[in-house]
């Protein structure tokens, strides 16, 4: 929700810089809409689920928030036009396609364990920042 404050207060959506272990771009609602699918309910989709959310609404973000999984809020932010891009910098990419970092403008550098950058190529979206 801090997110969507600052979107709110900027009146454009800011851009994201974050450090983590993982790069935290996973697809958003997956694990709720994977569990409604699993429990036969009506499954609804994440473009729906995205559709509701409203930053000028702290409530419908706290909705969206509470069906969110680790791993799912920068993609989700991007999608709900809180942020407008983001630059990753994780220890491990492994989770994440090049093509999701592309389609949602993610600059992603990544190190794995042994010191060696991660094969993630960031000529056509470097230019997110």
């Amino acid at each position: 929700m801090p997110w969507a404050k600052v979107r709110l207060d900027l009146g454009v959506a800011p851009r994201l810089i974050t450090l983590d272990y993982h790069t935290d771009t996973s697809p958003p609602f997956r694990n709720y809409l994977k569990n409604q699918s699993d429990l036969n309910h009506p499954v609804t989709t994440d473009s729906e689920l995205l559709a509701k959310m409203d930053f000028s609404k702290l409530s419908t973000i706290e909705e969206a928030i509470s069906k969110l999984n680790n791993d799912e809020h920068i993609v989700t932010a991007i999608r709900a036009k809180i942020i407008s891009s983001a630059f990753v910098v994780a220890h491990s990419a492994a989770n994440t396609d090049l093509k999701t970092y592309e389609i949602h403008k993610i600059a992603c550098r990544s190190v794995d364990r042994t010191g060696k950058a991660a094969k993630v190529d960031r000529s056509d979206f470097d230019k997110a920042i």
